[in-house]
């Protein structure tokens, strides 16, 4: 779904950086600002019409989750796909998302299931439309109702950045015949089953199988293209 380029309104000082981050990460995450983009310091502070200070650190924050790169002599840009940078994240995504999809499956009330039924209605229509923009949003939507379920806020913290970079492979991922969002959907609601019978070791089995997909699937198109080059 192509989103028109607009001017965000003037942002309030209390959460400038914080706010700055989140539209720059969006943009990064649903492809709109491309690997390899510029940022132009004064450039984003007249877009956003804030200073510059919250700026840089926006800047900073981005750069810490991975998501730019900031050189001292050429600037900040959106850093490129990678299958080396992919790995590690799955990896960690693995350990830590592996966790929440048992402890939330395991605590998770009736309320939660709801949700997430009606997370898994959103990406099929999502799905049937081809808006992997949309979809993104609604799979994000469902494994943060899981996070939640878990009761550890520390490791739902931990886990954002993780979601943020990954989003941006998940992206290039679900256009692919193979692990993609019909894929995905099937194995959401076998998570969601799990979910419903408090079965945490099967929902984090679901979760871990569904992630392998996805990243076996984007590494083997990635180096066919590397092939081809």
């Amino acid at each position: 779904m192509a989103v028109a380029p607009m001017r965000p309104p003037g942002i309030r000082r209390e959460k400038t950086k914080d706010l700055v981050a989140r539209r720059l990460r969006d943009e990064i995450v649903q492809g709109r600002l491309e690997p390899g983009a510029k940022l132009n310091l004064k450039a984003v502070a007249d877009r956003f019409d804030v200073s510059m200070t919250p700026i840089r650190e926006a800047f900073e924050q981005l750069a810490a989750e991975g998501l730019i790169r900031i050189d001292p002599y050429k600037g900040a840009s959106v850093t490129a796909l990678s299958a080396d940078e992919y790995e590690e994240i799955h990896l960690l995504r693995r350990g830590l998302e592996g966790l929440a999809h048992r402890l939330g499956a395991e605590r998770i009330d009736d309320a939660g299931c709801q949700a997430l039924e009606a997370c898994l209605k959103q990406m099929e229509r999502a799905a049937a439309a081809g808006d992997v923009g949309d979809f993104i949003a609604h799979d994000r939507n469902y494994h943060h109702v899981i996070y939640r379920a878990s009761g550890r806020q520390s490791l739902q913290d931990k886990l954002w950045s993780l979601r943020f970079a990954a989003e941006r492979y998940s992206r290039a991922a679900f256009g692919l015949p193979r692990g993609g969002m019909a894929d995905t959907v099937a194995s959401h609601w076998d998570i969601l089953d799990a979910c419903k019978a408090r079965d945490g070791e099967r929902a984090e089995t679901l979760f871990l199988a569904d992630l392998r997909l996805t990243y076996d699937s984007f590494v083997d198109a990635y180096k066919r293209e590397d092939a081809d080059d």
